[in-house]
This record gives structure tokens, sequence and C-alpha cells, in this order.
């Protein structure tokens, strides 16, 4: 056997120490042989450098690495009982590059590359994690309508070796060719091999395994395999394909104490896989894979690779579970709910190392501000950071933080994560500036941004208010970095950490160079590309809020202003109005005052005029009642002489004899004598011009007015006495009124009746009082014309009244009355009757 050492002293072509001729080996004529290099110690080899999860992925990024299209993972029995972890690819590989997959190490050196180094130490190692080296692996490829088979692990090395201390035991490995027609292994010629030599021969890939105990020989065991094979090959369209079988597993104890397989079915659920992982937990393996990788949907992922030119296999590859497409979209990236930034270039010294996209936080994502919620990995800060295939290291993007992305630490006792949490117990505007100095030790290069920049953020900050998240948002403790590498940064067997040993892509290349590129220094710049960004950012935004703020204020103290102006031209404008107003109101009042005065004055000239008028009335009343009592004095004579004659005749004739009245020729000449006639009718001449000015006298003249009038009845009394018996009856005949003042008009008798009650009452012993005449019925109205043509002042209602007969049967002729005069009752009924 080779140890290790001796490898490094081997020319470039490695010789595999086999049992048959290399000729037989390449022809994959059915051999048994050792492993070249190999160790016996599958469970050391193992144990160390996977977890189960971390060996599925080793499965995936084997296929990956041969730039796989699709890649099938599932659990089958193949009729034993035992689950068997089985992975499918389309994974082209030749005839050589599958003799010696199984071995330790490459044939060359300068093949040290990921494409062949992947069937190597990765593909044994993660499928004795999953047995825990004490398990089989099967190993078969299509190519181009070959059908190849090898078999491995330690349940074959005690099939072989039973008798050889395990100490001193080889690696094993069992090749052979098959036929897919037939079902069984071809000879070195390519034909079936001998009835005797079948059984013996296929018993060796399936001894010591579940697979020998199954229903049906060796032989239909073995076909069970390449069965599967060709099902999915067929289905997907495959060519070429490789698969491994891994198994019986191994189990795991639960947080609950009971046990299970590395891998199994999610209960009744076939569609499903489920992980064993640390903590006595199982994660979906669905969900395990698509959180591994950059998101399908990402920019990152769709660009190309610098090292294949090819985009990332995440982007283009398609993976199923128990034959359900896995969405690789579910990724803690696509689980942060923000916008992305663009794709932003990672330069280190001059040079493109990496891709970065930003997303920000809703807060600060360096600590957990609610002590009774975990902080969630979606809501942590930091960075993300993939392998140059597409792989994340970790999942926590505080790793990034804390200097856990190498197998050593790189900053000392101080990382950027405790930098944070400082800053949030005692920073503040005054601290800030002095991140710059901490976080320059970090980036390796010069940050875009100087200690005067953070002063003025901190400046800015305070200008406007703000709290302490928008220092957090500049330094990148509000943001998660997703970040895909462009070289080849060497890892550890799992891909979980940077290996600072091995020499990086960019290191090699710049070997005679003053400064290579190493991979803290990419790191360094994959940190100050993150800070340059989120500060340029908020920096930005404070200076434009800063700036409108200022123009706001500006725009403010202009609106005031023309504000102000405006309110001085309303006020001056009012002012103006009110000038105005005060000249049109002293106008009004000047006019106002001058009519006031005219009226006054008007007012006190028709006074002065109406007095002068009543003083005329009042004298022209007085001088007509001397004229009346003249006149009635001269009446009074002549009655008393008459009287006498009359009386002296009638004593003649046995009655009183009737005289002349004086004055009186008998027949032949004028009497000078006043007639009766002539005295009554010029008294009531005078009384009806007296009524006429009745309603404009004073009291005085009224009461005068009211003497005159019981006069006058009292000297028709008299006269009527004193007459002749011819006349006196005439006298005593009604007389048609026709002047105006008719005393009150009544209704009825009844109505007559309790007037002249009322009269007597309110009248007394003052005399007789008016006559009282009652009216049959009103025949028209109208309306005054004037005083000359109607007797009555124009525009007085006049109502045509037709009367009844006196109490002696005396008649009366009709006359229009005014309205004061008529009775309401009269009225109603003649409206109602005419309307």
């Amino acid at each position: 056997r080779m140890s290790d050492a001796d490898v490094a002293d081997e020319e470039d072509e490695v010789d595999v120490d086999v049992d048959i001729d290399d000729v037989e080996a390449r022809m994959l004529s059915p051999c048994v042989r050792k492993v070249a290099l190999g160790s016996a110690n599958h469970q050391a080899v193992s144990a160390l450098t996977h977890t189960p999860q971390g060996a599925v992925m080793e499965i995936l990024e084997n296929a990956m690495g041969r730039n796989a299209r699709g890649i099938h993972l599932s659990l089958d029995d193949f009729g034993t009982g035992t689950s068997f972890f089985v992975s499918i690819s389309s994974t082209s590989i030749s005839i050589d590059d599958f003799r010696v997959c199984l071995d330790q190490r490459p044939r060359k050196r300068d093949e040290r590359t990921h494409q062949l180094s992947v069937f190597g130490d990765g593909m044994k190692s993660s499928a004795n994690c999953l047995m825990d080296g004490v398990g089989n692996l099967w190993v078969l490829a299509k190519q181009s309508g070959d059908w190849w088979m090898s078999r491995y692990g330690k349940a074959l090395d005690d099939w072989l070796q039973p008798t050889v201390q395990e100490t001193f035991r080889d690696t094993m490995l069992v090749q052979t060719k098959w036929d897919m027609a037939n079902a069984c292994a071809l000879s070195e010629s390519g034909v079936a091999l001998l009835p005797s030599e079948v059984e013996p021969y296929h018993l060796k890939f399936v001894g010591n395994s579940p697979l020998q105990g199954a229903a049906g020989d060796a032989r239909q065991c073995v076909a069970r395999m390449f069965e599967l094979l060709d099902k999915v090959t067929t289905r997907h369209g495959y060519e070429d394909a490789f698969m491994q079988v891994v198994g019986p597993l191994s189990e795991r104890s639960l947080a609950d104490g009971k046990s299970t397989t590395v891998v199994q079915k999610s209960g009744g659920n076939t569609a499903s896989l489920l992980v064993w992982q640390q903590g006595g937990s199982q994660i979906d393996m669905s969900s395990m894979i698509a959180s591994q990788y950059i998101p399908a949907t990402s920019l990152l992922a769709k660009s190309h690779n610098p090292t294949t030119d090819l985009p990332n296999p995440s982007a283009t590859m398609k993976f199923y579970v128990q034959g359900k497409l896995v969405d690789m979209r579910a990724s803690p990236w696509s689980k942060i709910d923000a916008k992305p930034s663009a794709v932003i270039d990672v330069i280190c010294f001059g040079r493109k190392v990496a891709e970065m996209q930003i997303k920000p936080l809703a807060k600060g994502g360096f600590r957990n501000f609610d002590p009774n919620k975990p902080l969630e990995l979606q809501a942590r800060c930091g960075a993300l950071v993939a392998t140059e295939g597409g792989r994340i290291l970790s999942l926590d993007p505080h790793d990034f933080l804390q200097d856990r992305l190498c197998m050593r630490k790189l900053c000392g006792s101080t990382s950027v994560l405790a930098s944070y949490i400082d800053f949030y117990s005692s920073g503040g505007v005054r601290t800030f500036p002095n991140l710059h100095s901490k976080f320059s030790l970090l980036m390796v290069e010069p940050c875009r941004y100087t200690r005067n920049d953070f002063c003025r953020f901190a400046e800015l900050v305070k200008t406007l208010g703000k709290d302490k998240q928008v220092f957090y948002r500049a330094i990148g403790a509000a943001s998660v970095a997703l970040v895909q590498l462009q070289i080849y940064l060497p890892t550890n067997t799992s891909k979980t950490q940077l290996d600072l040993q091995q020499p990086s892509t960019m290191q090699q290349l710049q070997l005679n160079d003053a400064a290579p590129i190493e991979t803290e220094h990419v790191l360094g710049a994959i940190f100050r590309t993150l800070v340059e960004h989120t500060f340029g950012q908020e920096l930005q935004a404070l200076e434009k809020e800063a700036d409108e703020k200022q123009q706001a204020a500006a725009a403010a103290e202009l609106a005031a202003a023309e504000k102000k102006m405006a309110a001085a031209k309303a006020a001056a404008a009012k002012a103006a109005a009110a000038a105005k107003e005060v000249l049109v109101a002293e106008a009004q009042a000047k006019r106002l005052r001058g009519a006031a005065q005219q009226k006054a004055k008007a007012e006190a000239e028709a006074k002065k005029k109406a007095a002068a008028e009543a003083k005329v009335r009042a004298e022209r009343a007085t001088a007509a009642a001397e004229r009346e009592k003249r006149q009635i004095t001269l009446v009074k004579a002549t009655a008393n002489s008459s009287g006498k004659k009359r009386k002296g005749a009638e004593m003649l004739q046995g009655q009183p004899a009737a005289k002349k009245p004086q004055g009186m020729k008998d027949g032949r000449g004028t009497s000078s004598v006043v007639s009766k006639s002539k005295v009554e009718q010029a008294l009531g001449k005078s009384l009806d011009k007296f009524a006429e000015q009745a309603e404009s006298w004073p009291s005085a003249a009224r009461r005068f007015y009211a003497q005159m009038m019981e006069l006058r009845q009292t000297l028709r009394v008299a006269a009527v006495a004193a007459a002749p018996p011819a006349e006196a009856a005439q006298m005593a005949a009604p007389v048609m009124h026709r002047h105006k003042h008719k005393p009150k008009v009544v209704h009825s008798h009844e109505e007559a009746a309790d007037e002249e009650e009322r009269d007597d009452k309110e009248e007394g012993d003052e005399g007789d009082g008016d006559v009282q005449f009652n009216v049959r019925r009103l025949l028209d109205s109208k309306v005054a014309e004037c005083a000359r043509v109607d007797g009555w002042r124009k525009g007085t209602r006049l109502y045509l009244v037709e009367w009844e007969d006196g109490p002696d049967g005396e008649t009366y002729e009709t006359s229009w009355q005014p309205l004061k005069d008529i009775s309401k009752g009269l009225r109603d009924d003649f409206h109602s009757q005419y309307s």
C-alpha cells in the first residue's frame, strides 16, 4: 500500500495497484481490486468531514461540479425492507474517470480540479457519513448506451477479507460492465459470464448487505438498481447518468429520545424527506437544498461564472426530492421583504473578486430588540457569502460580522458585530465618527468616505432630529448583503468555511506580484463595499432632506413675506375702501341733514299753514254761527208775528184767524217777511256747509255745530207750530235728506230700537236726539270723484241706500252714504249678493 507521503514523491502518473493488468481494468471486465491509496478506516475518514446535512449537500456538489442538468434524491428499499439513499444525476463520466472515481486521489497532480476530486474523497466521505462507515456504496453509470457498476465500503471489505484483521485489511473495490438486455455482468470480451460464474460473481455486489437476503438471486437484486436508473433517465431524457446508492443508513437520536435514520420519509407523505441535524431535530430536505444556494431568481445567480463562463448551477440545474421539483426560490434571502439593490462589483486591489446585492432591514439587525422573541435569520444584518458555484457558506449573516467564515479568526478579539453592539450601548452623535477608524482597519483598502464625512453625517442627524436607526443603516447594521465570489477560494470539506491554509486562485496568479490577493483581503473588500453603499445612501438621503428642509424654510419665508405683502395690500385696500365709505357716509349724512332740515322746515311751515287755516276756519265758523243766530232770531220774530195774526182770525170765525205773514202782500207785492221754506233752506245750506268742514274744525267749533243742530230742530218744531194748517202739514212731511251727515244707518227695526236706546242713554236730557232712519237694502257702490261732483271727499267709498218708510208712512229718496255710516252686516250682504 502507498501512503499519502508516498503520493507526494510520485511522478505525474500514479500507478494503480490492482490484481489484474491495466488493460483488463480499462475494459472493466469483472474484477475485484483494492482501492489505490485507500484507507480501511472508513469511519474515521467520514466522521470528521461531514454531518448528515453536509453529506447530502456534498452529493449535490458532486453532480453540480460536473455540470449536471438535474439530480434526483430519494429513498428506495429495492425489495429488501431497508431504506437506501439514492441519488441520480445527469452526470457524464468517461470510462477512465469511472475506473478511478473511487480511488483516494486523482491520477495526476495537474488534474486536481473540482471536476475530478468530487469523485474522490467527497463522494466516499459523504457515503460513509450517512452509514457511519459500515455500509455500502454502489456507483452505477450510463454512458452512450453502456452501463457500468462499482461497489465500495466496509461491508465489502468484511465480505472479501473475513480472516484478515481489520487493522490490516485493504479497502476493496468491485467493478463490472452490465448487460441491460440480459441483466447480468459481462466478461472482459463483452459476452455474458458462464453459468458457473454468474452467481458467485454477482454475490460480490450484494454479499454482506440487505440485498443478499432479498427475494431472488444476487443478479436480480443488482438488476433492480439498473432498472431504477433506466426509469429515471428515460423519463427525463438523460443520455448520460450517474447513480449512487448508500445504505443501510445509520441512526441518530431525536430530542424526544426516539431513534431515526439520518434520512427518512416525512410520515405518510412520500413526496418529502427529512434530514437529521444537530440538536436532535430534523429539516425538510427540499427547504434545506433551496436555502443553501443563491436564489434562482437573483441577478447574481443569472450572472456567468468567470471560471466556467456558465450561469450558476442553482439557476440552471433542477433538483428533485422523491420525484417532486424543489423550488429554488425559497431561500433566506427571498424571505427578506425588501427590494434588493442593483448588482455591485466588489473590487480588491483593482480586480473584481465578487458581486453583491443589498437589502435593507426594517431596523437594526445586530441584536434582539424584543427579549421575548429570538432574532430570526432573515432579520439579522451581515452578509450571506456564496462560493464561486453559488453555495452559501453560512445561512447566518452574523457569521460574516463575527469572523466565523474562516477556519481561524482574522480580526482578533474585536469583530464588526461587537462594534455595532458597543455603539448601541454607549454611542451617539459624538462617538459616531470614531467608528470610521475602527472600520478602516477591517477594510484593507481605504474607504471612499473619510472621517470628515462621518462628522458631517452626525451633524446632519443632529440637525434633522433623527433617531439612532439612521446610524445603524449607515454602517450596514440594518442591511444584509448577498455575495457571490467571482474567484475560487478554498473551503473545508463541508464547504461551510474558508480554508486559509490553501492558496486562492488570485493568490496563485499573483505569486510574483507585490500584493497577492488573499482570503482576508476579499472579506475586507466585501465589508468595505457594504459600508460604502449603505453610508452613501444614507448620507445622500440626509443631504437631500436637509436641502428640502432648507428649501421648504425658504419657501415658507417667501410665502410668509408674500402673505404679509398681500395682507398689507388688503389692509391698504380696506383702508381706502373705509375712507371712501367715510366720504360716502359724510355725504349721505350731509344729504340726510339737509333733507331733515328741509323736512323740519316744511313740517313747520305746514303746521304754521294748518294753524292759519284752522284759525281762518274757526273765524269763518264763528261768523257763520253769528249769521245763523241772526237768522234764527229773525225766524223767531217772524214766527211770533204770524202766530198772533192767525190766532186773531181764528177767534173771529170761531177759530183763530189765519194771518198772512208779515212783510207779504196779498198776491200783489213781495213779502217783507222771510218765508218758512226759505229760512229752512238757508239754514240747511249753512248746516251742510258746516258739515263739510266739521272734520277739520277744532273741538269748540264742533260743539257749536252740535248746538246749531239742536237749535235747527227747535226752530223746525216752532215753524211747524206757527205755520198755517196747510203749510204745517207740508212742513211736517218728511224731507228727503240730501246732505251727507245722515243719522247712523241701521239694518232693521230691532237694531234701530237698540240704537235709539243707546243714543238716549248717551244724550240724557239734552234733547230728543237725531232722527233714525232704517235701510231697506243697498243698491250700488262707488268711489267719490270729488266733493263738487259727489258731495264727498275724493276717494270716499259711497253706497246707494234705499230707505224704509218712516213711522208715519213717509217715504225717502235713495241717497249715497259713506262707508263709515253703513253697518258691516249690510256691506257683507251687499258684496256677497253682487260679487
